[in-house]
C-alpha cells in the first residue's frame, strides 16, 4: 500500500485493526437483521454496498489525484465490512436455495470461493502487468457489478405462480413413474 498507493503502512494497519473491531459489532447486527428480514435481503444490501464502495474506490484510483489518504482508507474499511457481511450470509442463502444436502451445498460453495480466489489472482496479475496497478480498481468494480447482477437475478423472489407451476410439474413427472 505504501509504495503503490502512497498510503502510510501505519494508516493501513490501523484501518485493518479498526475493521476487525467493527466486524465484531457488525456480525452481531447482521445476525439480528437476518433473523428479522432474512438472509437474502441482508446479502443483497451488502452486495449493493460493496459495489457502491468499489465504484467509489475505482473513481478515486482513476480520477482523484491528490486526495487525502483518509478517504480511501475509509472506503476500504467499509469495503471490508461488506465482505464480512457477504461472507457471513452466503452459506445460509446457499443452503436455502440449494436442493442438495447441507454438506454438498457447503462443498460447492467452498469450491466456488476457491475458484474465484484463484481466478481473481490470475486476472489481477494480468491486469496489473498489462494496464498498471490502477486498472485493478476498474477490474474489481466490473467483477463486483457482475456479482450484483447475478445476485439480483438469482435471488429475487420468484412469483408464487412459478413456484406452484414447478411443484405441479414435479408431481406430474413422479406420477408417471
Amino acid at each position: 500500500m505504501a509504495e503503490v498507493f502512497k498510503v502510510d503502512a501505519a494508516l493501513s494497519s490501523m484501518a485493518l485493526s479498526v475493521s476487525a473491531v467493527v466486524s465484531l459489532v457488525l456480525l452481531s447486527l447482521v445476525g439480528k437483521a437476518m433473523a428479522k428480514v432474512g438472509g437474502e435481503k441482508v446479502w443483497l444490501l451488502a452486495v449493493v454496498a460493496k459495489v457502491v464502495v468499489m465504484l467509489g474506490l475505482a473513481g478515486l484510483a482513476l480520477y482523484a489525484g491528490q486526495l487525502a489518504a483518509y478517504l480511501p482508507l475509509g472506503l476500504y474499511l467499509v469495503y471490508l465490512q461488506g465482505v464480512t457481511t457477504v461472507d457471513m450470509v452466503q452459506p445460509a442463502i446457499a443452503a436455502k436455495a440449494s436442493r442438495a444436502g447441507a454438506g454438498m451445498t457447503q462443498g460447492l460453495l467452498m469450491f466456488a470461493i476457491a475458484g474465484a480466489y484463484a481466478g481473481g489472482n490470475v486476472l489481477s496479475g494480468i491486469s496489473a502487468d498489462s494496464f498498471g496497478w490502477s486498472s485493478l480498481a476498474s477490474l474489481v468494480a466490473v467483477v463486483s457489478a457482475i456479482a450484483l447482477v447475478v445476485g439480483l437475478t438469482c435471488l429475487v423472489s420468484k412469483p408464487r405462480v412459478a413456484i406452484q407451476r414447478a411443484t405441479f410439474n414435479d408431481s406430474e413427472s413422479t406420477s408417471k413413474l
